[in-house]
């Protein structure tokens, strides 16, 4: 601003500082500046003390521990060795990490909703997914589904497998209840139904419907012999279910069994007879192979992942209630575990803590 109006401001808005001397603004200029940093410092050790609380609570939640193990031994261990090795200072500014049990509680849920996101994000990245599910009770005996998707993540080229929800169930877990708590969540969420290429499951719900009479045995054995037929129909016992489809395994063998349209086959013939390719493929993955594909040969696949995502068994699911037993135990009955397992059992996301930081209001333990 021009000399004449800074003038101007001070005698109009400032006339107790009219007649001071030049001193006393540089002084007063010095003051507002170090006010500033003790601001700065200030919020830094609050962001610090939030991030960390975050830390701790996302290994409790890894490692399946109690939420008041923060409080009751994390903290005096940290508390005992920072005074020890770094001294009084360092100790007190331990001291004011929030650690309780509500605050870890409260942190593990946001951690567990941005892994959610994260992969909700991924399976509308990929477009195709598989699922597979199963339904089991807990210690408090509540009827609970889990449920594992299988999706591309073109970040990493790979194909990846994760939770993609933890759902309570009516004391009836049959198999209309199961889809309808599946469909609300994916409903939910903007998964669409026609991007799944394939369920699995161990068909438990289905038997729960039925109410069997002891005089049915025949219709039972008919119903069994008509079923087995059928699966000789689709899988005959004499060849190989492969066949027609060892393309996607080796693309480069030499084999004439393509359910493969004329175009198709053109496509193949022509990565078959790339070099480069072929070097290529003898240092990556399978599926690591076909997604970095995905521009070049689109049509081809979206073949091969279509036949490549499908589980083949529902032992993720059952290691995920082996977890929850560790989670939801007699002396934690009434805990929701639903965040603490998603956050345990996730592998391919890591929680974005200074985002979620950045939406949190620090507040230091007391």
């Amino acid at each position: 601003m021009k000399p004449a109006k800074l003038i101007r401001y001070l005698e109009s808005k400032h006339k107790e500082f009219n007649n001071k001397p030049i001193d006393f603004f540089i002084r007063k200029g010095k003051e507002l500046t170090a006010q500033k940093k003790v601001m700065s410092a200030t919020s830094k050790v609050d962001y610090s003390l939030v991030k960390a609380s975050y830390l701790v609570a996302f290994r409790i939640a890894k490692c399946k521990k109690s939420y008041n193990i923060g409080e009751t031994l994390i903290k005096p261990c940290l508390l005992d060795v920072t005074s020890e090795l770094l001294g009084p200072s360092a100790a007190k500014k331990m001291n004011d990490l929030p650690l309780s049990n509500d605050t870890i509680s409260k942190r593990i849920i946001d951690i567990s909703v941005d892994i959610e996101e994260q992969i909700i994000d991924k399976i509308k990245l990929s477009k195709w997914f598989s699922i597979q599910l199963d339904e089991s009770t807990d210690v408090s005996q509540k009827a609970i589904l889990l449920c594992y998707v299988r999706f591309i993540d073109f970040q990493t080229s790979e194909m990846c497998e994760d939770l993609l929800c933890c759902c309570e169930l009516p004391s009836h877990t049959t198999g209309s209840e199961v889809f309808k708590r599946l469909n609300e969540y994916l409903k939910k969420n903007q998964l669409n139904w026609e991007n799944c290429v394939s369920v699995c499951t161990d068909g438990a719900a289905k038997t729960n419907e039925l109410k069997i009479d002891s005089n049915i045995k025949i219709t039972i054995e008919n119903h069994l012999q008509s079923l087995y037929d059928t699966f000789e129909d689709y899988y005959p016992v004499n060849q190989d279910p492969r066949d027609g489809y060892l393309w996607v395994q080796n693309p480069f063998l030499t084999n004439s069994q393509h359910k493969l349209c004329l175009k198709e086959q053109e496509l193949l013939l022509e990565i078959s007879s790339d070099i480069g390719l072929q070097s290529k493929f003898k240092t990556m993955s399978v599926t690591k192979f076909w997604i970095e594909l995905k521009d070049e040969y689109y049509v081809l696949f979206e073949k091969a992942m279509k036949i490549l995502l499908p589980f083949s068994s529902t032992y993720l699911c059952e290691a995920g209630f082996s977890g929850m037993t560790h989670i939801k135990t007699k002396t934690r009955n009434r805990l929701d575990a639903t965040h603490s397992l998603r956050v345990s059992l996730t592998t391919t996301v890591e929680p974005r803590f200074d985002k979620i930081v950045k939406t949190k209001q620090a507040q230091r333990s007391h």
